[in-house]
């Protein structure tokens, strides 16, 4: 029984240290890691678009920050 004990031990640390299974155990947690960056790139990358009104009315920028509410109007 003992012998057997052995055997089983030597051949768990031999498939332990074989690339393969580092690749099984790492993969999940380097996938997790790179969807939570690529989400937080996005995330940070949205900004509100800015238009620029050039013009010697002010009631024209008014009109045009009124009716374009999700932008800002400089």
């Amino acid at each position: 029984m003992h012998k057997m004990l052995i055997i089983a031990k030597q051949v768990f640390m031999k498939n332990v240290r074989s690339a393969s299974w580092i690749f099984l155990v790492l993969s999940p947690v380097l996938l997790l890691g790179i969807s939570i960056g690529i989400g937080h790139l996005v995330q940070s990358s949205q900004s509100k678009p800015t238009i620029g009104v050039v013009s010697t009315v002010p009631a024209i920028r008014k009109t045009f920050a009124d009716s374009l509410p999700g932008m800002k109007v400089k």
